[in-house]
């Protein structure tokens, strides 16, 4: 979480309370001469304001902009450990070349090119999930593909249906993913018939 536009909230807040509690103590009261009242000023789309509203108004916005400030500043991230083994329908005997996306947030991804298990740590806002913040997990190679829907797999798995989703904590996933395996072409280029002329 990027802190600069906390601090910047932090600052222009503080310097909408100082500058307000200058202007209380600063400020005169003028009083109506018939009425001895203070006098009122009528500011259009707002109406009558005494003397002391607008140093009252910035008293106020600041400690708003302080209180919001602080609120999202307050906000943690959970560190979350998804892990995925690939089960492929053909055998493979090499990952290489193996490359995994993780969408719409960009992470690191460990490969392991030997088992075709990979795993990734993301930073998620405590409260939210990993599949409220991922809507899919591409697997790509030249040899083969298989995508990850989280909310789709979390959904089957709590309705007791089979699911990709094979163990969960409150902040672990462990799939078990299905790989397409695309067959190589058995042909050797020298077998292959000619066009006739």
């Amino acid at each position: 979480m990027d802190a600069m536009p906390v601090y910047v909230a932090f600052a222009i807040a503080t310097l909408l309370i100082v500058l307000g509690f200058i202007a209380l103590l600063t400020q005169k009261i003028y009083l109506d001469s018939t009425t001895q009242q203070p006098i009122t000023i009528e500011v259009p789309f707002v109406g009558k304001m005494a003397a002391n509203v607008p140093s009252l108004a910035f008293v106020f916005f600041g400690f708003a902009l302080a209180v919001y400030g602080i609120e999202h500043y307050s906000q943690k991230d959970v560190k979350w450990k998804i892990t995925a083994t690939l089960k492929p329908d053909a055998p493979i005997s090499n990952w290489q070349g193996l490359r995994v996306s993780v969408f719409p947030v960009d992470t690191d991804v460990d490969l392991d090119r030997e088992t075709g298990r990979f795993s990734f740590d993301l930073q998620i806002p405590d409260g939210q999930t990993f599949e409220s913040v991922v809507s899919t997990v591409f697997i790509d190679a030249d040899f083969g593909a298989a995508s990850l829907v989280p909310r789709d797999a979390m959904d089957l798995r709590n309705n007791k249906q089979q699911s990709m989703l094979t163990s969960t904590t409150d902040t672990t996933r462990v799939y078990t993913v299905p790989f397409t395996v695309i067959p190589a072409s058995t042909t050797p280029a020298s077998t292959k018939q000619e066009k006739p002329q």
